[in-house]
């Protein structure tokens, strides 16, 4: 149901162009929903419906982005992890403001059923994949084998000294706080399942966290890894914020997405769904 305002023109033109298809060659996209939640399956050769899967969410300030506008990153993360990523268009601000992006993201986990779930995603989306793991605790569902968090939006009051820093052209306060306040409409930023850094992650399973040192979001994804005792942090140098994704020749991209890669293969690696 449509809770908030309409997107202005200038939001919607945005939206257009983060929505171009790109070509995914030798991955199966299979456009579906799993509990009612708009998903696209991206499904690299000899992957069964029985192997793990990684429920991805997409960044984009909680206002942009789909499935289909990520296709490229998606593809080649299922390529290269060896597993079904399932990319969650999740409903976005203005028109539909906090809960409404965590309840379809905890609608798509549960519609995994028995499947092994690693659960990630990069800035907003890492934030809703960080939000939907104290979901999952907080109500006793099936684990997930671990997370996988990309310059993760963890603290949408956006007062570390990274956004002070001001460094960050991608994603500065400024833009920062305009998404922050599409998005929580009023709701306080201090509610962990908006704000995840706030939360309890006393029992979450294995965590990789990647930022750039230069970002924004660095001190996000610093402080996380002081409070998540199975966080493992990655920082790289002097790279743009999300910089594996929207820069994919970048120096670090392809060490940041190999790193992602062999993570999800060592937590896939347990033949048993997880419980808290």
């Amino acid at each position: 149901m449509t809770r908030g305002p309409a997107a202005d023109a200038a939001l919607d033109a945005i939206r257009v162009r983060a929505d171009a298809t790109p070509e995914c060659p030798g991955v199966s996209v299979v456009p579906t929903t799993w509990h009612g939640v708009p998903v696209t399956r991206y499904v690299p050769p000899g992957v069964s419906a029985q192997d793990p899967v990684l429920l991805w969410f997409h960044g984009g300030g909680y206002r942009l982005g789909t499935a289909r506008g990520f296709g490229r990153w998606n593809a080649g993360l299922a390529v290269r992890c060896g597993v079904e990523v399932v990319s969650v268009d999740y409903r976005l601000a203005p028109e539909h403001p906090y809960p409404e992006a965590l309840l379809d993201a905890v609608l798509a986990y549960t519609a995994a059923g028995g499947r092994r779930v690693v659960v990630g995603g990069e800035s907003a989306g890492g934030g809703l994949a960080a939000a939907l793991l104290l979901a999952v605790a907080d109500r006793d569902l099936p684990a997930p084998l671990g997370g996988v968090l990309c310059s993760p939006w963890l603290d949408l009051r956006n007062a570390s000294a990274s956004f002070a820093e001001d460094t960050d052209p991608l994603f500065p306060k400024a833009s920062a706080d305009t998404a922050a306040a599409l998005y929580l409409a009023g709701h306080p930023a201090t509610d962990p399942y908006a704000s995840p850094l706030l939360g309890d992650w006393s029992r979450q399973p294995p965590l990789l966290v990647q930022a750039s040192t230069t970002e924004s979001l660095r001190e996000d994804a610093v402080g996380l890894a002081a409070v998540a005792p199975g966080a493992r942090l990655e920082l790289y140098d002097g790279l743009p914020h999300a910089w594996h994704i929207g820069y994919p020749e970048a120096s670090g991209s392809e060490a940041a997405a190999t790193s992602v890669g062999r993570f999800v293969a060592e937590v896939t690696a347990s033949t048993e769904v997880q419980t808290t």
